[in-house]
């Protein structure tokens, strides 16, 4: 997964170091290829287990 988005985080395009679950696990989200990204730690503990649309209101 990390290859595919060029070791780049899926929301700002700095270096990932994590995964991030889109839909969050405690939403319902499934702990699948699906369902996950990279992210860098920024990203990840910003968006948390907030939905994209939420997290995305806060910008």
């Amino acid at each position: 997964m990390f290859a595919r988005w060029g070791g780049r985080c899926a929301y700002c395009d700095d270096v990932a170091t994590e995964i991030d679950h889109v839909i969050a696990i405690s939403l319902g989200g499934a702990d699948a290829p699906h369902n996950v990204v990279p992210a860098c730690g920024t990203c990840n503990r910003s968006k948390g287990a907030k939905t994209l649309a939420d997290w995305a209101s806060e910008f």
